[in-house]
């Protein structure tokens, strides 16, 4: 097993922070157009019993996605005064705003991952939306549609700061794989807004620095964070916030008829398990062929 990181710089503004199933989609099809369908499918079929890797959402270089904790709950052996206690809920529910967690400060409470709550997060990574005017394209005639324009405003991310997504090689010889995606998605870019010259970024393969290093290898801990959004039955959740996704199929499974997945109910990132480890996700479309990615990236702590 070996972790690895994905570093990406922006060359351009991008329309969200993928998440691990989307990574993964255009991995997919990445694969599909530098080696053909069938490997494509050979590697899709990989996952559903040893994957050769997992993949974390896309985050800001140095943070975490906020750790979904429990509240606080009065203890009545605890002799804290209700000042005190008024202080710890306040510090809790100004923690509980934060999206994202600078990494040293999760390794220093990684071990006792509940006293995260009483810290002050000030560090924030720097995320800023630009609503852009657009206008939607007659394909056939080239031109804007000619009733109305079809103008519009689009929300984009723009950021000075370097962005990660992290791997956990499973399976090394899929190494030079990696590598051959990784220059793929830095001509073609990332997301459904290629075209208009969005999601363009430089991303390079690299090493974790030492505070990764051990975050990622502490083993000891009683429950897991993860790192990506998840699904399956076998995640035994303890804290966690949920969502539901339609994704959306590539062309060539296209028929007109069936644009969108069928809904799939996700454990956002920062939800922590008692254990399991999520799984590929079937019976997400008409077309059997079709799933999505729903693995776990697990980070070790103690609750």
């Amino acid at each position: 097993m070996k972790n690895l990181k994905l570093k990406l710089k922006t060359k351009s503004g991008f329309s969200n922070l993928f998440t691990a199933d989307q990574i993964w989609g255009q991995m997919v099809f990445a694969i599909s157009d530098l080696k053909g369908d069938k490997e494509a499918s050979k590697f899709v079929e990989s996952f559903d019993k040893n994957p050769p890797f997992l993949i974390s959402n896309m985050m800001p270089e140095n943070f975490f996605p906020r750790v979904i904790l429990p509240p606080f709950k009065k203890d009545i052996n605890d002799n804290k005064t209700v000042q005190d206690e008024k202080k710890n809920r306040a510090l809790a529910k100004k923690s509980k705003k934060n999206s994202w967690v600078p990494l040293e400060m999760f390794l220093k409470h990684q071990k006792n991952i509940n006293a995260l709550k009483l810290e002050v997060i000030e560090k924030k990574p720097e995320l800023f939306k630009i609503n852009e005017v657009r206008s939607s394209i007659d394909r056939i005639k080239g031109i804007p549609f000619e009733s109305n324009g079809g103008v519009f405003n689009q929300s984009f991310i723009y950021s000075n700061s370097s962005f990660v997504i992290y791997i956990r090689l499973l399976d090394e010889s899929f190494n030079s794989t990696l590598y051959e995606i990784v220059s793929y998605l830095n001509l073609v870019g990332l997301g459904g807004d290629r075209s208009v010259g969005k999601g363009n970024f430089d991303i390079k393969v690299e090493a974790l620095n030492d505070i990764e290093e051990n975050i990622f290898s502490y083993n000891q801990g009683n429950a897991c964070m993860s790192l990506s959004r998840c699904s399956g039955e076998n995640l035994i959740p303890l804290y966690y916030n949920i969502d539901y996704y339609f994704g959306i199929v590539g062309s060539s499974f296209d028929d007109k008829k069936s644009y969108n997945k069928y809904p799939v109910i996700y454990f956002e990132p920062g939800s922590i398990f008692a254990k399991g480890d999520g799984m590929i996700i079937h019976n997400v479309h008409i077309n059997s062929k079709i799933c999505s990615y729903g693995y776990s990236f697990p980070i070790y702590l103690n609750i």
